[in-house]
Protein backbone atom coordinates (compact mmCIF):
# COMPACT_ATOMS: atom_id res chain seq x y z
CA UNK A 1 0.00 0.00 0.00
CA UNK A 2 1.01 3.61 -0.56
CA UNK A 3 -0.28 6.43 1.45
CA UNK A 4 0.34 10.32 0.57
CA UNK A 5 -0.05 12.84 2.81
CA UNK A 6 -0.46 16.19 1.40
CA UNK A 7 -0.08 19.37 3.54
CA UNK A 8 -1.48 22.76 2.55
CA UNK A 9 1.70 24.14 0.94
CA UNK A 10 2.40 21.18 -0.91
CA UNK A 11 2.95 20.84 -4.88
CA UNK A 12 1.31 16.70 -4.49
CA UNK A 13 2.78 13.48 -4.98
CA UNK A 14 3.42 11.68 -7.55
CA UNK A 15 4.60 8.27 -8.88
CA UNK A 16 5.61 6.81 -12.01
CA UNK A 17 7.33 3.39 -13.58
CA UNK A 18 6.03 1.18 -10.51
CA UNK A 19 7.45 -2.47 -10.97
CA UNK A 20 6.63 -5.29 -8.42
CA UNK A 21 9.03 -7.99 -9.35
CA UNK A 22 10.99 -11.05 -7.89
CA UNK A 23 13.06 -11.16 -5.04
CA UNK A 24 16.69 -12.17 -6.68
CA UNK A 25 19.14 -13.42 -3.98
CA UNK A 26 22.01 -12.79 -6.36
CA UNK A 27 22.58 -9.46 -5.80
CA UNK A 28 24.04 -7.29 -8.62
CA UNK A 29 27.73 -5.72 -8.92
CA UNK A 30 28.06 -2.30 -6.90
CA UNK A 31 30.19 0.32 -7.11
CA UNK A 32 31.34 -0.33 -10.98
CA UNK A 33 33.70 1.96 -12.41
CA UNK A 34 36.38 2.65 -15.03
CA UNK A 35 39.71 3.63 -13.92
CA UNK A 36 43.42 3.55 -15.44
CA UNK A 37 41.88 4.60 -18.58
CA UNK A 38 45.04 4.86 -21.52
CA UNK A 39 44.93 5.18 -25.00
CA UNK A 40 43.67 1.73 -25.77
CA UNK A 41 43.15 -0.24 -22.23
CA UNK A 42 40.70 0.40 -19.84
CA UNK A 43 40.21 -1.00 -16.20
CA UNK A 44 36.86 -2.14 -14.70
CA UNK A 45 36.23 -2.64 -10.89
CA UNK A 46 33.86 -3.32 -8.51
CA UNK A 47 32.38 -4.75 -5.40
CA UNK A 48 30.44 -8.14 -5.09
CA UNK A 49 28.11 -8.46 -2.10
CA UNK A 50 27.83 -11.96 -2.73
CA UNK A 51 31.44 -12.97 -3.50
CA UNK A 52 30.68 -14.99 -5.92
CA UNK A 53 33.66 -14.95 -8.35
CA UNK A 54 32.21 -15.73 -11.42
CA UNK A 55 31.60 -12.53 -13.85
CA UNK A 56 30.33 -11.60 -17.03
CA UNK A 57 30.88 -7.83 -18.66
CA UNK A 58 29.18 -6.38 -21.80
CA UNK A 59 30.76 -3.78 -23.60
CA UNK A 60 30.89 -1.68 -26.56
CA UNK A 61 30.37 1.63 -28.18
CA UNK A 62 26.77 1.77 -28.23
CA UNK A 63 24.76 3.18 -25.68
CA UNK A 64 22.24 0.16 -25.79
CA UNK A 65 23.38 -3.02 -23.58
CA UNK A 66 21.29 -4.92 -26.83
CA UNK A 67 23.74 -3.50 -29.12
CA UNK A 68 27.01 -4.49 -26.88
CA UNK A 69 29.68 -5.81 -29.50
CA UNK A 70 31.61 -7.82 -26.78
CA UNK A 71 31.25 -10.05 -23.79
CA UNK A 72 33.51 -11.36 -21.25
CA UNK A 73 33.60 -13.67 -18.38
CA UNK A 74 35.93 -13.54 -15.52
CA UNK A 75 36.65 -14.31 -12.01
CA UNK A 76 37.72 -11.77 -9.95
CA UNK A 77 36.10 -7.96 -9.01
CA UNK A 78 38.63 -6.13 -11.46
CA UNK A 79 38.86 -6.74 -15.37
CA UNK A 80 41.51 -4.85 -18.08
CA UNK A 81 39.60 -4.26 -21.34
CA UNK A 82 42.24 -3.89 -23.83
CA UNK A 83 42.72 -3.34 -27.70
CA UNK A 84 40.34 -0.49 -27.22
CA UNK A 85 40.11 2.48 -29.79
CA UNK A 86 41.50 5.68 -28.94
CA UNK A 87 39.17 8.69 -28.65
CA UNK A 88 36.00 6.57 -28.52
CA UNK A 89 32.98 6.49 -25.56
CA UNK A 90 32.37 3.27 -24.43
CA UNK A 91 29.39 1.46 -22.59
CA UNK A 92 30.01 -1.36 -20.29
CA UNK A 93 27.21 -3.78 -18.13
CA UNK A 94 28.27 -5.75 -15.58
CA UNK A 95 26.13 -9.05 -13.62
CA UNK A 96 27.19 -11.42 -11.23
CA UNK A 97 27.39 -15.28 -11.65
CA UNK A 98 26.17 -17.19 -8.36
CA UNK A 99 26.30 -20.68 -8.35
CA UNK A 100 23.30 -22.34 -8.75
CA UNK A 101 21.08 -19.79 -9.38
CA UNK A 102 20.02 -17.37 -12.21
CA UNK A 103 22.68 -14.45 -12.73
CA UNK A 104 22.05 -10.99 -11.31
CA UNK A 105 20.28 -8.02 -12.13
CA UNK A 106 22.88 -5.77 -15.01
CA UNK A 107 24.74 -2.98 -13.31
CA UNK A 108 25.55 -0.43 -15.73
CA UNK A 109 29.16 0.84 -15.58
CA UNK A 110 29.63 4.92 -15.77
CA UNK A 111 30.66 5.52 -20.15
CA UNK A 112 34.39 5.82 -20.22
CA UNK A 113 36.40 7.24 -22.98
CA UNK A 114 39.51 6.53 -24.12
CA UNK A 115 42.57 8.90 -24.54
CA UNK A 116 43.13 10.59 -27.53
CA UNK A 117 46.27 9.81 -29.56
CA UNK A 118 49.25 12.09 -28.01
CA UNK A 119 48.73 16.02 -30.29
CA UNK A 120 52.18 16.88 -32.20
CA UNK A 121 53.30 19.64 -30.66
CA UNK A 122 56.75 21.00 -32.83
CA UNK A 123 58.11 24.55 -34.29
CA UNK A 124 55.21 24.54 -36.71
CA UNK A 125 52.58 23.23 -34.83
CA UNK A 126 51.35 24.42 -31.35
CA UNK A 127 48.31 22.99 -28.90
CA UNK A 128 45.64 25.93 -28.19
CA UNK A 129 42.46 26.07 -25.85
CA UNK A 130 40.57 28.93 -25.63
CA UNK A 131 37.14 26.92 -24.47
CA UNK A 132 34.66 28.23 -26.92
CA UNK A 133 33.94 25.15 -28.20
CA UNK A 134 33.53 23.63 -24.49
CA UNK A 135 36.00 21.32 -22.76
CA UNK A 136 38.45 19.47 -25.03
CA UNK A 137 37.00 16.57 -26.39
CA UNK A 138 40.49 14.50 -25.66
CA UNK A 139 40.74 15.87 -22.21
CA UNK A 140 40.15 14.14 -18.94
CA UNK A 141 38.79 15.13 -15.55
CA UNK A 142 37.94 13.93 -12.39
CA UNK A 143 37.00 14.76 -8.92
CA UNK A 144 38.80 13.80 -5.72
CA UNK A 145 37.55 15.91 -3.09
CA UNK A 146 33.43 17.13 -2.97
CA UNK A 147 31.09 17.27 -5.74
CA UNK A 148 32.07 19.78 -8.09
CA UNK A 149 34.10 19.18 -11.06
CA UNK A 150 35.53 21.57 -14.07
CA UNK A 151 33.36 22.99 -17.13
CA UNK A 152 33.19 25.33 -19.89
CA UNK A 153 31.36 28.60 -18.82
CA UNK A 154 30.91 32.22 -18.57
CA UNK A 155 32.64 34.43 -15.93
CA UNK A 156 30.27 36.71 -14.33
CA UNK A 157 32.84 38.13 -11.60
CA UNK A 158 36.26 37.68 -10.17
CA UNK A 159 36.83 38.76 -12.63
CA UNK A 160 34.09 39.44 -15.02
CA UNK A 161 34.15 38.20 -18.66
CA UNK A 162 36.64 35.35 -20.15
CA UNK A 163 40.40 36.34 -21.36
CA UNK A 164 39.51 36.39 -24.77
CA UNK A 165 36.18 35.01 -26.04
CA UNK A 166 33.22 34.06 -24.31
CA UNK A 167 33.98 30.81 -22.30
CA UNK A 168 36.46 29.55 -19.99
CA UNK A 169 37.43 26.65 -18.17
CA UNK A 170 36.31 26.59 -14.56
CA UNK A 171 36.26 24.77 -11.36
CA UNK A 172 33.27 26.50 -8.71
CA UNK A 173 31.48 26.15 -5.36
CA UNK A 174 31.52 28.80 -3.15
CA UNK A 175 32.34 28.73 0.64
CA UNK A 176 33.26 25.24 0.20
CA UNK A 177 36.43 23.19 -0.79
CA UNK A 178 36.23 20.93 -3.84
CA UNK A 179 39.71 19.46 -5.55
CA UNK A 180 39.45 18.34 -8.82
CA UNK A 181 41.92 17.37 -11.88
CA UNK A 182 41.54 19.00 -15.62
CA UNK A 183 44.38 16.85 -17.61
CA UNK A 184 44.91 18.51 -21.06
CA UNK A 185 45.50 15.64 -24.27
CA UNK A 186 48.69 14.11 -24.08
CA UNK A 187 51.62 15.16 -26.11
CA UNK A 188 53.95 13.97 -28.59
CA UNK A 189 57.44 16.67 -28.64
CA UNK A 190 59.70 13.82 -30.31
CA UNK A 191 60.34 16.77 -32.59
CA UNK A 192 61.26 19.13 -30.13
CA UNK A 193 65.10 19.01 -28.64
CA UNK A 194 64.49 22.96 -26.75
CA UNK A 195 61.32 21.13 -25.04
CA UNK A 196 58.20 22.79 -24.53
CA UNK A 197 56.60 25.68 -22.94
CA UNK A 198 52.73 25.95 -20.97
CA UNK A 199 51.23 29.49 -20.56
CA UNK A 200 47.41 30.12 -19.67
CA UNK A 201 45.69 32.92 -17.94
CA UNK A 202 44.82 32.43 -14.58
CA UNK A 203 41.84 33.92 -12.00
CA UNK A 204 41.28 33.25 -8.15
CA UNK A 205 39.62 34.67 -5.79
CA UNK A 206 38.74 34.31 -2.06
CA UNK A 207 35.22 34.27 -0.26
CA UNK A 208 35.01 35.65 3.07
CA UNK A 209 38.26 35.18 5.05
CA UNK A 210 38.59 31.72 4.87
CA UNK A 211 37.79 30.13 1.95
CA UNK A 212 40.48 30.96 -1.20
CA UNK A 213 40.69 29.34 -4.76
CA UNK A 214 44.42 27.76 -5.46
CA UNK A 215 45.52 25.94 -8.66
CA UNK A 216 48.29 22.88 -8.68
CA UNK A 217 50.08 21.98 -11.68
CA UNK A 218 51.13 18.53 -12.53
CA UNK A 219 53.03 16.52 -15.49
CA UNK A 220 53.78 12.93 -16.10
CA UNK A 221 55.59 11.86 -19.59
CA UNK A 222 54.08 8.46 -19.01
CA UNK A 223 49.96 7.74 -19.08
CA UNK A 224 50.24 5.19 -15.74
CA UNK A 225 53.36 7.35 -14.34
CA UNK A 226 52.50 9.14 -10.72
CA UNK A 227 51.95 12.94 -11.68
CA UNK A 228 54.55 15.22 -10.35
CA UNK A 229 54.03 18.87 -9.04
CA UNK A 230 55.62 21.61 -11.28
CA UNK A 231 54.13 24.53 -9.12
CA UNK A 232 51.25 25.76 -7.36
CA UNK A 233 49.66 29.50 -7.23
CA UNK A 234 47.71 30.33 -4.61
CA UNK A 235 47.81 34.00 -3.80
CA UNK A 236 44.51 36.00 -5.13
CA UNK A 237 44.40 36.88 -9.01
CA UNK A 238 41.31 39.13 -9.01
CA UNK A 239 41.98 39.55 -12.42
CA UNK A 240 43.52 37.62 -15.48
CA UNK A 241 47.20 36.89 -15.19
CA UNK A 242 49.33 35.10 -17.35
CA UNK A 243 51.29 32.29 -16.01
CA UNK A 244 54.48 30.58 -17.66
CA UNK A 245 56.30 27.40 -17.04
CA UNK A 246 58.82 25.46 -18.75
CA UNK A 247 57.99 21.85 -18.66
CA UNK A 248 60.18 19.96 -17.40
CA UNK A 249 61.80 16.68 -19.27
CA UNK A 250 60.14 17.58 -22.03
CA UNK A 251 62.55 17.42 -24.45
CA UNK A 252 62.05 14.86 -27.43
CA UNK A 253 59.23 13.21 -25.13
CA UNK A 254 56.63 11.05 -27.70
CA UNK A 255 54.31 11.27 -24.71
CA UNK A 256 53.39 14.07 -21.92
CA UNK A 257 50.48 15.09 -19.59
CA UNK A 258 49.66 18.30 -18.10
CA UNK A 259 47.01 18.54 -15.34
CA UNK A 260 46.02 21.85 -13.27
CA UNK A 261 44.42 20.36 -10.30
CA UNK A 262 41.88 23.19 -8.40
CA UNK A 263 40.79 23.89 -4.94
CA UNK A 264 37.71 25.70 -4.17
CA UNK A 265 36.63 27.84 -2.29
CA UNK A 266 36.50 31.67 -3.61
CA UNK A 267 34.35 32.76 -6.92
CA UNK A 268 35.82 29.79 -8.88
CA UNK A 269 39.66 28.47 -10.35
CA UNK A 270 39.55 29.66 -13.80
CA UNK A 271 41.82 29.09 -16.29
CA UNK A 272 41.72 30.61 -20.14
CA UNK A 273 43.94 30.58 -23.30
CA UNK A 274 46.26 27.75 -22.72
CA UNK A 275 49.19 27.30 -25.02
CA UNK A 276 51.49 24.34 -24.97
CA UNK A 277 53.91 25.01 -27.63
CA UNK A 278 58.10 25.06 -28.51
CA UNK A 279 60.08 26.63 -26.40
CA UNK A 280 61.14 29.88 -28.23
CA UNK A 281 64.73 30.92 -28.77
CA UNK A 282 64.80 33.47 -26.47
CA UNK A 283 63.17 31.82 -23.93
CA UNK A 284 61.14 34.24 -21.27
CA UNK A 285 63.03 33.78 -17.38
CA UNK A 286 61.14 31.32 -15.07
CA UNK A 287 61.17 30.86 -10.99
CA UNK A 288 61.08 34.52 -10.43
CA UNK A 289 60.88 35.95 -6.69
CA UNK A 290 61.76 38.54 -4.60
CA UNK A 291 64.67 38.28 -1.81
CA UNK A 292 65.81 39.99 0.84
CA UNK A 293 63.16 42.73 0.86
CA UNK A 294 63.57 45.63 3.57
CA UNK A 295 62.37 49.10 3.90
CA UNK A 296 63.77 50.57 0.77
CA UNK A 297 65.04 47.59 -1.41
CA UNK A 298 64.66 44.27 -2.88
CA UNK A 299 66.49 41.60 -4.63
CA UNK A 300 64.76 39.99 -7.75
CA UNK A 301 66.11 37.13 -8.81
CA UNK A 302 65.11 34.53 -12.02
CA UNK A 303 66.51 31.53 -14.13
CA UNK A 304 67.39 32.53 -17.61
CA UNK A 305 70.00 31.96 -19.85
CA UNK A 306 70.27 34.75 -21.49
CA UNK A 307 72.88 37.09 -21.80
CA UNK A 308 70.90 40.49 -20.79
CA UNK A 309 67.91 41.15 -19.20
CA UNK A 310 65.33 43.51 -18.66
CA UNK A 311 63.27 44.62 -15.44
CA UNK A 312 60.33 46.39 -14.60
CA UNK A 313 59.17 47.58 -11.40
CA UNK A 314 56.26 50.21 -10.14
CA UNK A 315 54.41 50.92 -7.08
CA UNK A 316 51.15 48.77 -7.61
CA UNK A 317 48.68 50.61 -9.22
CA UNK A 318 50.67 52.88 -10.68
CA UNK A 319 50.07 53.42 -14.71
CA UNK A 320 54.04 53.15 -15.97
CA UNK A 321 57.17 51.13 -15.26
CA UNK A 322 60.36 51.74 -13.55
CA UNK A 323 63.26 50.10 -15.88
CA UNK A 324 66.50 48.80 -15.58
CA UNK A 325 69.11 46.21 -17.58
CA UNK A 326 71.28 43.58 -16.01
CA UNK A 327 73.31 40.86 -17.74
CA UNK A 328 73.03 38.57 -14.50
CA UNK A 329 69.94 36.46 -13.25
CA UNK A 330 69.32 38.68 -10.26
CA UNK A 331 69.33 42.30 -9.71
CA UNK A 332 69.13 44.93 -6.50
CA UNK A 333 66.36 47.34 -6.67
CA UNK A 334 67.27 50.17 -3.76
CA UNK A 335 65.33 53.17 -3.50
CA UNK A 336 62.48 52.10 -2.62
CA UNK A 337 59.58 53.87 -0.57
CA UNK A 338 58.92 52.15 2.27
CA UNK A 339 55.93 50.26 3.42
CA UNK A 340 54.63 50.24 -0.29
CA UNK A 341 53.47 47.55 -2.55
CA UNK A 342 55.24 46.88 -5.84
CA UNK A 343 54.99 44.58 -8.69
CA UNK A 344 57.58 43.30 -11.10
CA UNK A 345 58.67 41.24 -13.93
CA UNK A 346 61.49 40.64 -16.29
CA UNK A 347 62.15 39.28 -20.00
CA UNK A 348 65.00 38.04 -21.70
CA UNK A 349 66.85 40.56 -24.56
CA UNK A 350 68.38 37.84 -26.88
CA UNK A 351 71.06 38.93 -29.83
CA UNK A 352 69.49 38.23 -33.08
CA UNK A 353 66.46 36.52 -32.10
CA UNK A 354 65.07 40.10 -30.22
CA UNK A 355 63.23 39.90 -26.48
CA UNK A 356 61.46 37.16 -25.18
CA UNK A 357 57.86 37.18 -23.92
CA UNK A 358 57.79 39.19 -20.28
CA UNK A 359 57.76 36.97 -16.97
CA UNK A 360 54.75 36.26 -14.76
CA UNK A 361 54.23 39.18 -12.71
CA UNK A 362 55.76 38.71 -9.39
CA UNK A 363 54.10 41.22 -5.93
CA UNK A 364 56.78 42.12 -2.91
CA UNK A 365 55.97 44.79 -0.14
CA UNK A 366 58.98 47.02 1.71
CA UNK A 367 59.57 46.97 5.28
CA UNK A 368 57.65 49.42 7.75
CA UNK A 369 60.87 52.11 8.03
CA UNK A 370 63.27 50.83 10.75
CA UNK A 371 61.61 47.59 11.85
CA UNK A 372 59.61 44.97 10.50
CA UNK A 373 55.48 45.39 11.16
CA UNK A 374 53.67 43.84 13.74
CA UNK A 375 50.67 41.54 12.63
CA UNK A 376 47.87 39.73 14.30
CA UNK A 377 45.03 38.17 12.33
CA UNK A 378 43.76 35.62 14.96
CA UNK A 379 42.60 32.93 12.56
CA UNK A 380 44.06 30.34 14.26
CA UNK A 381 43.42 28.60 18.11
CA UNK A 382 47.23 29.68 18.43
CA UNK A 383 47.27 33.52 17.99
CA UNK A 384 49.72 35.13 19.32
CA UNK A 385 49.26 37.75 21.28
CA UNK A 386 47.35 35.93 23.98
CA UNK A 387 43.93 37.65 24.61
CA UNK A 388 42.65 37.34 28.85
CA UNK A 389 39.24 38.23 29.57
CA UNK A 390 39.05 40.39 32.67
CA UNK A 391 35.08 39.66 32.95
CA UNK A 392 34.50 42.15 35.44
CA UNK A 393 30.77 42.89 34.22
CA UNK A 394 27.25 40.31 34.95
CA UNK A 395 26.23 36.87 33.63
CA UNK A 396 25.72 38.91 30.35
CA UNK A 397 28.74 39.94 30.09
CA UNK A 398 28.19 43.39 30.07
CA UNK A 399 31.10 45.94 30.83
CA UNK A 400 33.56 42.84 30.26
CA UNK A 401 36.37 43.48 28.64
CA UNK A 402 39.69 42.10 27.23
CA UNK A 403 43.69 42.73 27.48
CA UNK A 404 45.30 41.91 24.51
CA UNK A 405 48.96 41.55 25.52
CA UNK A 406 51.27 42.70 23.03
CA UNK A 407 54.84 41.29 25.33
CA UNK A 408 57.96 43.41 24.99
CA UNK A 409 59.73 40.79 22.64
CA UNK A 410 57.22 41.08 19.80
CA UNK A 411 57.01 44.77 20.12
CA UNK A 412 61.00 45.26 20.23
CA UNK A 413 62.39 47.61 17.71
CA UNK A 414 58.94 49.27 17.42
CA UNK A 415 59.57 52.77 18.71
CA UNK A 416 58.33 54.99 16.16
CA UNK A 417 55.04 53.87 15.66
CA UNK A 418 53.32 55.65 13.23
CA UNK A 419 49.71 53.96 12.83
CA UNK A 420 47.90 51.39 14.53
CA UNK A 421 45.24 49.40 12.68
CA UNK A 422 42.22 46.86 13.51
CA UNK A 423 39.24 45.99 11.99
CA UNK A 424 36.53 45.32 14.37
CA UNK A 425 33.27 44.32 13.52
CA UNK A 426 29.79 44.29 15.89
CA UNK A 427 27.01 42.01 15.95
CA UNK A 428 23.51 42.18 17.44
CA UNK A 429 20.81 39.57 19.00
CA UNK A 430 17.27 40.01 19.65
CA UNK A 431 17.66 41.92 22.86
CA UNK A 432 21.32 42.90 23.28
CA UNK A 433 23.75 44.68 21.17
CA UNK A 434 27.38 44.28 21.54
CA UNK A 435 29.45 47.23 22.03
CA UNK A 436 33.56 47.41 21.76
CA UNK A 437 36.06 50.37 23.41
CA UNK A 438 39.24 50.12 22.45
CA UNK A 439 41.88 51.62 24.93
CA UNK A 440 45.80 51.91 24.73
CA UNK A 441 47.88 51.57 28.18
CA UNK A 442 51.66 51.35 28.62
CA UNK A 443 51.88 48.35 30.90
CA UNK A 444 49.56 45.11 32.05
CA UNK A 445 48.62 46.76 35.12
CA UNK A 446 46.72 49.66 33.71
CA UNK A 447 43.45 49.01 33.15
CA UNK A 448 42.32 51.41 30.96
CA UNK A 449 44.45 53.76 28.92
CA UNK A 450 44.19 56.64 26.55
CA UNK A 451 40.97 56.17 24.81
CA UNK A 452 41.11 55.35 21.07
CA UNK A 453 38.31 54.27 20.29
CA UNK A 454 34.12 53.55 19.79
CA UNK A 455 32.59 51.05 17.59
CA UNK A 456 33.02 52.10 14.04
CA UNK A 457 33.65 49.27 11.62
CA UNK A 458 36.82 49.82 10.22
CA UNK A 459 39.43 52.13 12.02
CA UNK A 460 42.84 53.55 11.92
CA UNK A 461 44.36 55.23 14.95
CA UNK A 462 47.11 57.61 13.63
CA UNK A 463 49.69 58.22 16.54
CA UNK A 464 52.74 58.35 17.06
CA UNK A 465 52.58 56.31 20.32
CA UNK A 466 55.54 56.35 22.66
CA UNK A 467 56.73 53.24 23.44
CA UNK A 468 59.60 54.02 24.86
CA UNK A 469 60.99 51.84 28.11
CA UNK A 470 57.89 49.56 27.75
Amino acid sequence: ALRSSQGDDNGGFYLDDIKVDYFNPCLRPQQAAASNVTLTNASITFADPNNAGSYTLLYGTAADMALAADTISFTTTSVTLASLAPATEYHAWLRTNCPGMAGSAWTEVPAFRTLCNPYVVDEQNSYESNFEEGLDSCSSQYRIAGSTNWAAATSTEHPIGAHSGGHIASLERYNASDTAMYILPAFDFSDLPQGAELTFWLALSTYGSNFHDKLFVYTRTQDTADWTLLDSVTRTLDQWTEQCFLLPNSTNRPFYQVAFCGVTGGYGVKIDDISVHATPNCRRPVDFEAMAVTDSSATLAWDGDADRYQVHYRRLGALSWSSAMTTSTSIDITGLPNNTAFEARVRAVCAGDGPSAWSNIIYFNTDVCGAAQFYANYDSAGYDPQVTDNAPGDAYGYYSYAEILFDSARLAGLTDISAFSFHHLTTGTTNYFQNCDIYIGHTPDTVFGNFLYDSTFVHVYHGPFDFAGE
